[in-house]
């Protein structure tokens, strides 16, 4: 009869349930020896080792998993490799088997739950996505007000800068005109009638635009019509 002293892996699968009463499948993975001086009582002295591990495997899982919820199992993961690594240890060793190391490979809840939570991880995602959304739709909005607001205020300078400038003409050439020797009121009659005269040039440039000019009486005495005009 020959025996294996080599490393050996034996799957274990434990069913359990959580604190949360989610059922729960726990794969574990015992790797062992057979230690070469206790060849004879590994074989002979215990009938099925595989059984005992696994015993002692589901003992563990089953009395640490029903204190804890899914998430909290999932997370302790390292504590339970460590308590049955001990407790494999200790029923093994008596019996030749010497335990190297312990893995719990997956733990998988029942098909329901899993799910469950794979919709839940889809909702928040979905929830999170909205929200990045609308964050993003509302800083363009943001972003857009800034920038008409930013235009209205660069018109209403230029418009203000245009209508200081024509008043500085004006005055500049109200001064010009009484330094010529007119008075306040021939100026300012001047004036009018250049804008008159400019406005009714404008208007003949246009080729959607009828001009009816006045008659020739009402060009002596343009004030009271470019007075309307202003």
């Amino acid at each position: 009869m020959s025996v294996s002293l080599a490393v050996e892996q034996l799957t274990c699968r434990s069913d359990c349930k959580t604190k949360d009463n989610v059922t729960v499948c726990v794969v574990t993975a015992v790797q062992y020896r057979i230690v070469k001086d206790m060849v004879k009582v590994a074989v002979f002295d215990i009938a099925s080792p595989h059984a005992q591990i696994r015993a002692e495997v589901d003992n563990v899982l089953r009395s640490t998993l029903p204190t804890m919820t899914l998430d909290e199992s999932y997370e302790a993961k390292e504590k339970m490799v460590a308590e049955i690594l001990e407790a494999v240890k200790a029923a093994m060793a008596q019996y030749g088997y010497e335990m190297i190391n312990v893995l719990i490979t997956d733990i998988q809840p029942e098909q329901s739950v899993l799910n469950a939570m794979n919709e839940i991880n889809a909702s928040r995602r979905q929830r999170e996505a909205a929200f990045e959304k609308g964050e993003a739709e509302k800083l363009l909005k943001i972003k857009a007000s800034e920038a008409d607001a930013e235009a209205k205020r660069l018109a209403g300078v230029g418009m203000a800068n245009m209508r200081a400038a024509m008043a500085q003409g004006f005055q500049d050439s109200m001064k010009f005109m009484k330094d010529s020797g007119m008075n306040e009121q021939e100026a300012m009659h001047m004036m009018i009638m250049t804008q008159y005269l400019d406005t009714l040039k404008e208007f003949a440039g246009s080729h959607g635009s009828i001009v009816v000019p006045h008659a020739p009486a009402a060009i002596q005495e343009p004030s009271p019509t470019g007075s309307q005009m202003v």
